[in-house]
């Protein structure tokens, strides 16, 4: 969300309930197959326990090796049970948290850190976080000193993954050996998606692949994507229209920096979607600054941004069908607004 939205907002909302449509656990309530949801291919999870299995092999690089083992269609919850870390140290000057979600079993796994919007919080992405990791995808949700400046985010979202991955290479750590450094992926809500665009530009840690979701747009970003190499999603919401400072993705312009990036990427918008529809767990404050918010809206972002995930991080050719093949293109919820270049480093 806008910063300069969310000054303006009353402040008797922020005590607004924080589930919003979403369940407890922040999946979508039951509208996956909402209308306009297209036909899958007829492929099941594999048979098992799936968290008994190892992760996707060290040291790999990405795309380097197909992945073969447990699969779950991308529009439905993973094949893998879930441990949730709350709250943890995320920063050498114990400033900074994050909210961990890891496949359960031996990994190593790919890792997302997902940075949330000015204002917001963790909890408005755990929803994401146990998504991801039911696929397979270890997931950090890093806090911010959320200052308002890009620059600070970029360096709290930098300092938080260099502590991870030192801590998961550790032992006697939860996250010892439960991380791939080979497949960093980082990314985040509105001014997270700015502070990921800047910080995978950047240099200072590593990256395999970014995720925008509706990304606040500004001119450092802008600046930054094509400097960005690495495969690459973005997810937006339909332009808010309100004017100047009341427009909450600032009437859809991070668009603009997800099309400049400079590596194979996929660019979609959910038909309808506000702003608020990327968070999960979303909450009222969001929704009344922003507009409604709808399950089967996430459920659509929540498709693509994992089918691309499994597609071009763990070159699962099993997704492939939602990333540039026949599912994306007969989904009437989605805009492809760019798309080029993908599994060209699985091939």
């Amino acid at each position: 969300m806008s910063f300069r939205l969310s000054l303006i907002v009353p402040l008797a909302l922020a005590v607004a309930c924080d589930a919003g449509s979403r369940g407890a656990g922040g999946l979508p309530l039951g509208d996956a197959a909402a209308d306009g949801a297209p036909a899958t291919p007829s492929q099941a999870s594999d048979a098992g326990d799936a968290s008994a299995n190892a992760g996707d092999g060290a040291g790999s690089d990405a795309g380097a090796d197909v992945y073969a083992g447990p699969f779950a269609p991308p529009d439905a919850p993973g094949p893998f049970a879930v441990d949730a870390h709350l709250g943890e140290v995320a920063s050498a000057d114990g400033a900074l948290q994050a909210d961990y979600f890891l496949p359960r079993g031996p990994g190593p796994y790919p890792v997302v850190f997902l940075r949330h919007g000015y204002t917001r919080g963790q909890r408005n992405l755990r929803g994401w976080g146990e998504r991801l990791a039911s696929h397979g995808f270890a997931t950090a949700l890093p806090s911010t000193r959320d200052s308002g400046s890009a620059t600070i985010g970029q360096a709290d979202l930098e300092a938080v993954v260099t502590f991870t991955l030192a801590r998961a290479r550790a032992a006697g750590s939860f996250l010892s050996g439960a991380l791939d450094e080979a497949r960093v992926v980082l990314g985040g809500h509105s001014s997270g998606g700015l502070a990921a665009t800047l910080a995978a530009a950047g240099g200072h840690v590593p990256v395999a692949a970014l995720v925008l979701l509706d990304t606040e747009a500004a001119p450092e970003g802008e600046a930054a994507a094509p400097k960005v190499l690495v495969p690459s999603v973005g997810a937006f919401a339909e332009p808010d229209t309100s004017p100047g400072a009341l427009s909450c993705n600032e009437q859809g312009g991070g668009v603009r920096t997800a099309q400049a990036l400079a590596g194979p990427v996929l660019v979609f918008r959910a038909k309808g979607a506000s702003h608020c529809d990327l968070e999960s767990e979303t909450d009222a404050l969001c929704a009344a600054a922003c507009g409604s918010t709808s399950a089967a809206r996430l459920a659509a972002f929540e498709t693509y941004v994992t089918a691309f995930l499994q597609a071009e991080i763990r070159c699962d050719a099993r997704a492939r069908p939602w990333v540039d093949g026949t599912v994306l293109a007969g989904d009437a919820r989605v805009q492809v607004l760019s798309q080029r270049g993908l599994g060209a480093l699985c091939r």
